[in-house]
């Protein structure tokens, strides 16, 4: 929320980048808890296989921020 404000108050493009991944990887993990919550209804034990993938997703997201680090 720092970046976001930083981002409309500065004009900080870093801000914006900063505040899209961290959004984005909240978003992902929610996106996994509610898919894993409707795929379970289907496929039962596999539906954790779903999940793992979305956490898979949002760990290279997290490690791909790094390029966005100030010097």
């Amino acid at each position: 929320t720092q970046s976001l404000c930083d981002y409309f108050l500065k004009h900080d493009k870093y801000g914006l980048k900063k505040t899209l991944l961290y959004y984005g990887i909240i978003f992902n993990f929610i996106l996994g808890a509610v898919l894993g919550s409707f795929v379970i209804k289907f496929v039962y034990e596999k539906s954790i296989l779903l999940c793992s993938f979305m956490l898979l997703i949002v760990f290279f997201m997290m490690f791909s921020g790094n390029q966005y680090q100030e010097e």
